[in-house]
């Protein structure tokens, strides 16, 4: 008796798909994480970036009350710019309205 066993041709294509899946998922996981903490870098340095400007901004706030205080005024804070457009709709022969109302400046 042989010591060999054989294996069907198909089993062994098989094993070698397998490998090769593998391989390219490993490669695929590895490029995913590399990007991942390149990413990561990223949104890390755009939140510092933001921290810095919203910093910035709370310092030129008690600067110009600090400055209106020393002059013997208020500060008042600029209004938002806010703006409501309202339809209302219009029946047979005439047409709608379109009213803008406009809030600041």
């Amino acid at each position: 008796m042989g010591g060999e066993v054989m294996v069907p041709e198909s089993v062994l294509k098989k094993r070698k798909r397998e490998e090769e899946w593998a391989v390219a998922k490993k490669e695929e996981i590895a490029a995913l994480k590399k990007k991942n903490a390149e990413n990561r870098q990223l949104i890390y340095k755009r939140a510092k970036e933001y921290a810095k400007e919203y910093e910035e901004q709370a310092k030129e706030l008690i600067r110009l009350k600090r400055e209106a205080k020393l002059k013997g005024g208020f500060y008042v804070n600029p209004e938002a710019k806010l703006l409501f457009i309202i339809r209302i709709r219009g029946y047979a022969r005439f047409f709608g309205v379109i009213g803008i109302i406009c809030c600041g400046s």
